[in-house]
């Protein structure tokens, strides 16, 4: 994994691109951000390392955090998402879809009861950097919390969120403002995946009972977050491919380049493909299931 990033990391030197992160990540925060302040706790001293190198170590970055996120539960297929259109179109943008995974991970080992709750709100923040990719994740991950440990878990995760929240009106009391401003303005165009509000009728699905384990929950939970999402581009997919870690969705995240090209339309617009065909994946088991037990009993038996 650290070959793989370090490879990465010295291969953007050479490539052309990092406009987002250049003109929205790695400075202060501004008046045109779409990102809430405390992106920039992590962003701006990383700026300091000056540009390309900046970019190359949240290259680096980026692609361990989406290699461990895919080898949780010991995954042999860890390598899949660094072959992915979302990943490869994230780390050539210089986005910060690092920060979401990272808070999968730390909520992933906290549930494991590895780490103090408090890290919950850690995990929280990482995850709301980007509502369309972690606001389900982040309500799931509160969910278990409060199941697994008792409503109490959730109040040092809810300091930890106020202090820092606290801590970025402190060093930037302009920054709420500027950024519900920016928001008001934002219109989402012709690099827009979303299929709103048909993408709700995902949610019933997700959330669909049966034994499912958490890493599957996870993936149902992040490919409905996406689909029931009023805006997201295809690199938001990035949360989805790293979770499913499936060499065969990886080469599958190609296909809206493939389809858009040749019928000539705006290629990104068909990104839904791939949370969808996701959400698809990890339900089937589920339906088969239910479609059994609505078999009638002596068909069952002759089954067995």
């Amino acid at each position: 994994m650290a070959g793989c990033a370090l490879g990465f990391a010295l291969a953007v030197q050479f490539w052309p691109g990092g406009c987002d992160g250049l003109e929205f990540y790695m400075k202060l925060p501004a008046g045109n951000t779409t990102a809430p302040a405390w992106v920039y706790l992590l962003t701006w001293p990383l700026s300091w390392l000056g540009w390309p190198l900046s970019w190359q170590v949240l290259t680096a970055a980026t692609v361990l955090v989406a290699a461990l996120v895919a080898s949780m539960s010991g995954n042999r297929h860890w390598w899949a998402p660094l072959i992915s259109l979302p990943l490869l179109w994230n780390v050539w943008l210089a986005q910060i879809e690092v920060l979401p995974l990272a808070g999968v991970l730390v909520a992933s080992v906290m549930s494991r009861r590895k780490l103090h709750p408090a890290w919950l709100g850690v995990a929280w923040l990482l995850l709301m950097v980007k509502p369309q990719v972690g606001a389900g994740l982040a309500l799931l991950f509160a969910w278990w919390a409060w199941r697994e440990r008792g409503p109490g878990a959730l109040w040092p995760a809810g300091a930890v969120v106020v202090a820092v929240v606290a801590a970025t009106v402190w060093l930037w009391p302009a920054w709420i403002g500027n950024w519900l401003s920016t928001m008001s303005r934002f219109r989402a165009t012709w690099w827009s995946a979303s299929v709103w509000p048909w993408g709700l009728l995902a949610w019933p699905l997700a959330l669909m009972p049966g034994e499912i384990n958490h890493e599957r929950r996870m993936r149902m939970v992040a490919a409905a977050t996406l689909l029931g999402s009023p805006y997201f581009a295809l690199y938001h997919a990035t949360s989805v491919v790293a979770l499913a870690a499936s060499p065969l969705l990886a080469v599958v995240s190609w296909l809206p380049l493939a389809v858009g090209s040749a019928l000539g339309v705006e290629w990104m617009q068909w990104g839904w493909w791939l949370p969808a065909l996701s959400l698809a994946r990890d339900v089937m088991p589920e339906v088969a299931v239910a479609k059994h037990r609505l078999l009638p009993w002596g068909e069952r038996m002759a089954l067995t």
